[in-house]
């Protein structure tokens, strides 16, 4: 039964990435594949993997931020799946030290509630495709999927009032984000905002 239900998520997996680039190709997108070891890291980070590669020194690429950046003025929207490494010095639900991101890139936007909205659009047509394609897996695993009609959005500082603090911070800790989930939850029936 643990094989089964080890498949199923990995099942489940697949079909969260197939639903990205399914909703993306629809939307115009075009696939790339960016380079993963590099000389240097594209966001300047600290928190890379070192390495030799052919006697030379290189790095483990943090993200594909910089070639999809490029890319974007030669297709004007991009996107991939791919691995992203990071050597964090902890694994936890918040700092994975790989896993593989979902990334898009979008040019010519007026501003971000343009790439918000394309956001939205993306995580309700998964949340769609996955009971359409993998409603065995869904069931097997228990699986309970979030119910997505508009995500509402905050400032930093309407998050803050909600929360209660201060407007002399400059982040949100992990438990501030726990609980702007609980209030979406509790004030729009869904953790998304």
């Amino acid at each position: 039964l643990r094989n089964i239900r080890e498949r199923a998520k990995f099942r489940i997996q697949e079909g969260i990435v197939r639903g990205f680039r399914d909703f993306l190709y629809k939307e115009g997108f075009t696939e790339i594949h960016t380079p993963k070891i590099g000389a240097k890291s594209a966001e300047g980070g600290a928190n890379l993997f070192r390495l030799e590669y052919f006697r030379r020194p290189a790095i483990l690429q943090q993200s594909p931020q910089f070639y999809k950046q490029m890319m974007v003025g030669v297709f004007d929207r991009v996107f991939e799946t791919a691995p992203v490494f990071r050597a964090e010095k902890h694994n936890t639900k918040r700092h994975l030290n790989e896993y593989t991101s979902l990334d898009f890139e979008m040019g010519f936007i007026n501003d971000m509630h343009d790439v918000m909205a394309m956001e939205t659009a993306m995580l309700k047509y998964v949340v769609e495709y996955l009971p359409k394609h993998y409603s065995d897996e869904l069931e097997l695993l228990g699986a309970t999927l979030p119910v997505i009609n508009e995500i509402p959005s905050v400032t930093f500082f309407e998050a803050l009032d909600i929360l209660g603090k201060s407007h002399n911070q400059f982040d949100l800790d992990p438990t501030d984000e726990v609980k702007l989930c609980e209030y979406a939850k509790e004030n729009y029936d869904s953790e998304f905002i």
